[in-house]
């Protein structure tokens, strides 16, 4: 591994014998031997001495075993006292005892005779016993003068002999012993011969051998050798220089690796940078002191110059305008000092012929031959300015008609409308003529628009917006508003009909049917119309002519009506509904009524359709077709129409503890509430707080909610009829009607629209169609319910073509709780089945 990837560190073995150690064991040996030498030299001395001493004494007790005899010889012939003989066996006796047990005699200090040499002694000793106890010689006349002689000397011989026999094994054992100091001190020579060699040998060995071969490593690192390596041996300080040897070899290795892979990687970089700054689109330049040390081909043709010349004669700041020099000094001198590591900015420059280009410069601060240089990339963006400019003009006009224009359709907004407004009512003082303002808003919008979901909604509004402008004049225009709202201005009119002609041509236009993601929708319009210069102008066209469209929505849809000025007290009802609206429930000025459900086969009543009606205090009875789409459009139908599920399941709850127990109450729900939350957790807990079963309950639904997203729906009636609530699909046939889609959706009943049953007595073919409704209803598992029957023809047709159940003025209107509970008890009149037919839509559901 490279020393750039690994840390710098010296990894050496744990020291078990440093030099030193090694060196102060050799001296403590050395000075073992040394003292051991001592004192085994001074042993051997002592035991050489004690043996000298030994023989001396032996010496001298054989003298005095002499002179015993020589002073006993004496004393018998009386040259001499008695006294030195006994002076002399004294000394004997001493010297003798010395021998035996050790001691200081006759001036001489003997240790104990080794015990080979005791039996000697005990036998010298025991030949002195017999001497002393052997008879003294008395001298007596008339012995003979050689008689003594024998006697004593018979009685010292054996003395002497026995003195001589010691003296002459103690004299052997001296020699043995100087035999075997001189053998141990021949050993004692060889032993610390050996134990020097060894001592050179380790030396050697552990200290010169390696000192010498890290010397020749070194030499041979010194000439080249970098794969060189010592062998480490030992834990020492040699072992560590051998370590750092190996390290500093082998980290010189690495270095001299790396050194060519870096010169490798150099030649490689240049070469690469070379490739690319001569091939490069930019120019590529390195400078020094303001002179180029290098610059690409591009570079020289950016500026019009010869390469040669460019990079002898041209300095970098001649390339950059007067103008801009400034700019230029500065970022350079903030990359030269160290401020800033890179710098891009924008300068113009000047060719060789005087021309200016724009230069986008990117650069950056480097170090050459150690001193301070720069590097960078030009780029000629003469073109790119351009382009700028040209999408700064497009991205102005762009905001400009985004200022103008509708996002959405592309049609003028209401900002362009009102502007081109202005321009008709000068255009239209000053010709005399007339101008109009149709200001349209799209029937059912917001039921496909929350049906089919905003991206359906924004391709009806563009599809809407195609048509209106296929209607009109170059000269006239077309805006959206917002929302569902469009507006036309329509200028040069010479009477008033033909602002008819066109709400005419664009109603039908729009109730012509519009596809939309493979879906058929009918939408329709309904249009208000003001007029100038009688009717306002500017603004106050806008809101003569929206008081105008709300008159038309309200009384026919798919109309068209011209502004009045009635219409003002009309639109402040509206207001005032709005504003009432949100405190009819606090104030309890809704009601429900109840229109009785029959079985038709039967007459049996087996049910009832819960309707809501606004009582108000002030102004009176509101028909549901007045406040209904009001409390859509406020969103308050959520509220209101949770109200109405409680209240009626609460009665039908009352009704069932009264002994009614099979009767169903049917509930309408818009579209709108469909998507207003978890429908069928509500319902649930609903019925739970009211005590009815939900098979009791049956929650009516218009065909809009085919209109929504299918998979969606399927899922929020499934959730209803899990609970076991029943569903009707209501006003079969007005709308979205889609037996396919019936196949999928959970229905138990439809209900055929009043329409139908009212064609019945006028058109042939009306009765043809019911029927085959009834048939493919029944088909698919549906029961059927008529609405709407209103003549005993009408009963007795749907009855006989098996029809299921119905309802309608002919047998009851819709009545009051207590009311029903008595028609229920009592029975339906039969001159109900004689009352003539109410008139149409006096009966509205919610």
């Amino acid at each position: 591994m490279s020393i750039y990837h690994s840390p710098l560190c010296i990894r050496s073995n744990p020291q078990r014998f440093s030099l030193q150690w090694k060196f102060a064991i050799i001296l403590i040996v050395l000075a073992m031997m040394a003292a051991g030498n001592v004192v085994i030299v001074h042993n051997f001395l002592a035991r050489l001495s004690g043996v000298a001493e030994v023989v001396n004494l032996a010496g001298k007790l054989r003298m005095l075993s002499q002179k015993i005899a020589f002073e006993e010889l004496a004393s018998w012939y009386q040259v001499r006292s008695s006294d030195s003989l006994t002076s002399a066996q004294a000394a004997y006796e001493s010297a003798l005892n010395v021998l035996k047990y050790g001691g200081d005699a006759l001036g001489l200090s003997i240790q104990r005779l080794p015990p080979a040499m005791q039996p000697l002694v005990f036998a010298l000793h025991n030949d002195w016993q017999k001497y002393r106890n052997s008879p003294a010689l008395e001298n007596t006349q008339g012995m003979a003068a050689a008689m003594p002689i024998e006697r004593i000397s018979s009685k010292t011989d054996l003395l002497l002999a026995s003195a001589e026999t010691l003296v002459s094994a103690i004299t052997l054992e001296a020699q043995r012993t100087n035999a075997s100091i001189q053998k141990q001190v021949i050993s004692l020579f060889i032993s610390e011969l050996v134990i020097f060699l060894l001592l050179v040998w380790f030396v050697r060995w552990r200290v010169l051998e390696p000192l010498h071969e890290l010397t020749r490593r070194h030499r041979e690192l010194a000439h080249g050798n970098y794969s060189t390596r010592m062998r480490v041996r030992s834990g020492d300080e040699i072992s560590e220089l051998a370590s750092a040897f190996n390290f500093a070899s082998q980290t010189i290795a690495d270095l001299m690796h790396q050194n060519q892979l870096d010169n490798t990687a150099l030649q490689h970089s240049s070469s690469m940078f070379k490739g690319l700054a001569e091939n490069s689109i930019a120019g590529v330049y390195i400078a020094q002191n303001g002179r180029f040390l290098f610059a690409n081909q591009r570079m020289a043709e950016m500026f019009g110059y010869n390469r040669e010349r460019f990079t002898e004669s041209i300095n970098l700041l001649d390339l950059i305008n007067e103008e801009d020099l400034e700019i230029a000094q500065e970022q350079i001198s903030k990359r030269l000092s160290g401020e800033a590591s890179t710098a891009i900015y924008e300068v113009r420059g000047r060719k060789s012929n005087g021309a200016l280009v724009n230069l986008e410069i990117y650069g950056s601060a480097m170090a050459i031959n150690g001193c301070p240089a720069v590097i960078g990339v030009m780029l000629d963006v003469t073109e790119r300015h351009d382009k700028q400019r040209q999408q700064q003009l497009e991205y102005i006009e762009r905001l400009q008609y985004q200022a103008t224009h509708d996002e959405l359709t592309g049609l003028a907004n209401r900002k362009l409308f009102l502007e081109r407004l202005d321009l008709a009512t000068i255009r239209t003082q000053r010709t005399g003529a007339m101008a109009a303002v149709l200001l349209l808003d799209l029937n059912k919008f917001k039921v496909i628009n929350d049906s089919l979901g905003h991206h359906a909604g924004d391709e009806l509004l563009r599809a809407v917006g195609r048509r209106l402008q296929k209607l009109i004049r170059g000269t006239d225009t077309v805006a959206r508003l917002g929302g569902d709202e469009f507006v036309v201005l329509l200028s040069d009119l010479a009477t008033p009909e033909e602002a008819a002609h066109v709400a005419q041509r664009i109603i039908r236009a729009l109730t012509t049917v519009v596809n939309i993601e493979t879906r058929e929708v009918h939408v329709g319009a309904s249009i208000g119309i003001s007029l100038y210069p009688q009717d306002g102008q500017g603004q106050d066209l806008l809101k003569s002519a929206d008081l105008a469209m709300y008159q038309a929505k309200r009384e026919e849809g798919n109309a068209y009506k011209y502004y009045s000025a009635d219409m003002d007290s009309k639109n402040r009802r509206h207001m005032e509904l709005l504003d009432e609206l949100h405190h009819a429930l606090n104030h309890k000025e809704m009601t429900l009524v109840y229109q009785p459900q029959l079985e038709l086969e039967s007459g049996r009543i087996v049910g009832a359709e819960a309707l809501l009606r606004w009582q108000h205090p002030r102004l009176g009875n509101i028909s549901p077709a007045e406040f209904i789409p009001l409390a859509e459009e406020t969103g308050l139908i959520n509220q209101i129409g949770e109200w109405v599920i409680h209240t009626a399941c609460a009665q039908n709850a009352t009704w069932h503890r009264a002994g009614l127990s099979e009767l169903t109450i049917s509930v309408n729900l818009s579209a709108r509430q469909l998507r207003g939350g978890d429908l069928s957790a509500m319902i649930g807990r609903i019925l739970e707080n009211t005590g009815l079963s939900g098979q009791y309950l049956d929650i009516e639904l218009t065909e809009s909610v085919l209109a929504h997203d299918l998979e969606e729906v399927v899922e929020i009636l499934s959730g209803i009829r899990k609970i076991g609530v029943g569903l009707s699909l209501d006003d079969f046939g007005t709308g979205y009607s889609s037996l396919g889609y019936l196949m999928r959706l959970p229905f138990d009943n439809l209900k055929l629209d009043r329409s139908f049953t009212s064609d019945l007595d006028k058109r042939p073919n009306a009765r043809t169609l019911t029927q085959a409704i009834i048939t493919l209803a029944h088909n698919i598992g549906l029961r059927v319910v008529a609405e709407g029957i209103e003549t005993a023809e009408q009963l007795e047709f749907l009855r006989s073509s098996g029809c299921d159940q119905g309802q309608g003025y002919f047998f009851s209107p819709a009545v009051s709780a207590d009311a029903f509970f008595d028609l229920i008890n009592e029975g339906l009149p039969r001159s109900a089945l004689q009352r003539p037919s109410c008139p149409e839509g006096a009966v509205t559901n919610l």
